[in-house]
C-alpha cells in the first residue's frame, strides 16, 4: 500500500513567489516521449514525430528524414527513447534502432537486427547499452555499429525495463525481478530485490554514491514505489513518502534529484528523496513522461497532447528559507485546519479538495483561519489543492 504521511512539507523556489513558473516551449497534440540535446541542440521525440531546435528551444522543426513514415504522413514506429553519444544520435522504436550522425538531418536504420523492441538507451566514454523487452542487455563498443549481449535473460527475465551507470557498474531494472547489478562489464550479474515493494522497476538512476529505482504494478490495483539503495548495500530504502503517483523518470542537477510522474507532475529532493518537493505539474494536464535538464533549466515532457514545458532551477545558495505547508489533524474525522505560506501572505485563492480518483468535490476561499469542514465525507485518501495566481500546491490527508 502507499505510504500514508501525517504532513506535506513543500519547498517553494522563489523569493517572490510561490513556486516556479513553467512555460509551455512546445505544443503537441500528441504524447511527448523524450528528449536529449548534443551539441548545444535539442531533440524531442513524440508519438508522431522527433523535432529539433537549434536556438534553446525557442523554434521547433520536424526532423524524421529517413525514418519509416505511415500511411498518415506520421512515424510509423514512435520513437519512445532519444539519446546521444560522442555526435551520434540513437533513437529506439518497434522497427529497431534509429541512427543520425548529421544532427537529425537524416536518419538510417542500424544494421543489426535487434530480436526484441528496445525500453532504454544508456552510455558512457567507453560504450552503449540497451535493455529491450525480452531480450535482455546488449552492449557496444563501437557507439552502436555493432553489439553483443551482456545479459540473455530467460523468461521474464528478459524484459529489462531501464539502465544506469555509476563508475564500473552496471544496473538493470527489471520487468519481473528487481534490480540487476554488474560489477565486471556484465560478465556476472547479483539480483538485488531486498526492500522493493513491487520487482518491476519503471525507471532506474545513478546520482553520488545512491541508485534511485521506482516500481510499479497494475494489478488489482496501480501501486507504487520510490527505493534508494547506497552503493554497496544490498537492501532498498523506501523513501516514496507523500508522492502519489508512478515515477516515469529521473533527472539532476548538482545535488537535486527531480522526478516526473505520471499523475502528478514534477517533485524534487535536496536531502537524497527523504522529502519530496512538489514542483507544479508542467502544464494543464498532469502526465510527465520524461524530465531532462539542459542549461539549468528542467524540461518536462508530458502526454496527452500537452506537449514540452520547461521551468528554471534556482540551487539551494539561491532559495530562500524553506516554507512549510501543513495540514492538521491528519487523519481528521471533521475539521482540518490548512497551513500555508502563500495563503498566510496574499490572504486570497482557493482550497480544492480532490477525491482518489481525481475528482474535485467541494471548494473553500480561504477566510484567514483556514479551517475547513470535512465530516461530510466519505472515510479515504483525499488531496488538498491550493491554487493563488501561477502557484498550485498539492496536500494529502486522510478522512477516518
Amino acid at each position: 500500500m502507499k505510504a500514508i504521511f501525517s504532513s506535506i512539507v513543500f519547498v517553494f523556489m522563489s523569493v517572490f513567489s510561490c513556486s516556479g513558473q513553467w512555460t509551455q516551449v512546445f505544443t503537441d497534440l500528441k504524447g511527448g516521449l523524450s528528449m536529449c540535446s548534443m551539441n548545444d541542440m535539442l531533440f524531442y521525440s513524440s508519438t508522431a514525430a522527433i523535432y529539433k531546435s537549434t536556438d534553446g528551444g525557442i523554434s521547433w522543426n520536424k526532423a524524421i528524414n529517413g525514418m519509416y513514415i505511415g500511411y498518415d504522413s506520421l512515424l510509423a514506429y514512435q520513437v519512445h527513447c532519444l539519446y546521444s553519444n560522442n555526435n551520434r544520435l540513437f533513437g529506439s522504436t518497434y522497427a529497431g534502432m534509429y541512427i543520425s550522425d548529421d544532427s537529425a538531418k537524416t536518419w538510417t536504420l542500424s544494421d543489426f537486427e535487434f530480436t526484441s523492441s528496445i525500453s532504454s538507451i544508456t552510455g558512457d566514454n567507453n560504450a552503449v547499452y540497451v535493455t529491450t523487452c525480452g531480450d535482455g542487455v546488449l552492449k557496444s563498443i563501437d557507439n552502436g555499429n555493432t553489439w553483443f549481449h551482456i545479459y540473455n535473460g530467460i523468461d521474464l527475465l528478459g524484459y529489462c525495463n531501464c539502465i544506469t551507470i555509476s563508475g564500473n557498474t552496471i544496473y538493470v531494472g527489471t520487468f519481473s525481478s528487481g534490480v540487476l547489478k554488474s560489477t565486471d562489464g556484465g560478465a556476472s550479474w547479483q539480483n538485488i530485490a531486498d526492500g522493493l515493494n513491487y520487482l518491476n522497476v519503471n525507471c532506474i538512476y545513478a546520482l553520488n554514491g545512491y541508485i534511485y529505482a521506482s516500481t510499479r504494478i497494475y494489478d488489482p490495483d496501480m501501486e507504487f514505489g520510490i527505493f534508494r539503495l547506497k552503493e554497496g548495500d544490498t537492501t532498498f530504502v523506501n523513501i516514496t513518502g507523500d508522492v502519489y503517483n508512478d515515477v516515469r523518470s529521473f533527472s539532476s542537477l548538482g545535488n537535486r534529484l527531480f522526478i516526473g510522474t505520471y499523475g502528478s507532475g514534477v517533485y524534487y529532493s535536496d536531502d537524497l528523496g527523504d522529502n519530496w518537493v512538489y514542483w507544479g505539474q508542467g502544464c494543464s494536464g498532469t502526465g510527465t513522461e520524461d524530465t531532462y535538464v539542459y542549461n539549468n533549466e528542467l524540461y518536462s515532457v508530458t502526454c496527452c497532447g500537452w506537449g514540452l514545458w520547461k521551468n528554471s532551477i534556482m540551487l539551494n545558495t539561491d532559495e530562500p528559507v524553506q516554507n512549510r505547508t501543513s495540514l492538521f489533524p491528519n487523519p481528521t474525522g471533521d475539521y482540518l485546519y490548512v497551513s500555508d505560506p502563500c495563503l498566510a501572505q496574499y490572504k486570497e485563492g482557493l482550497i480544492d479538495i480532490y477525491n482518489s480518483e481525481g475528482k474535485k468535490i467541494k471548494s473553500f476561499v480561504p477566510d484567514g483561519e483556514n479551517k475547513i469542514s470535512v465530516s461530510g465525507l466519505e472515510s479515504g485518501i483525499y488531496f488538498v489543492k491550493i491554487i493563488h495566481e501561477s502557484y498550485t500546491s498539492t496536500s494529502k490527508f486522510i478522512k477516518l
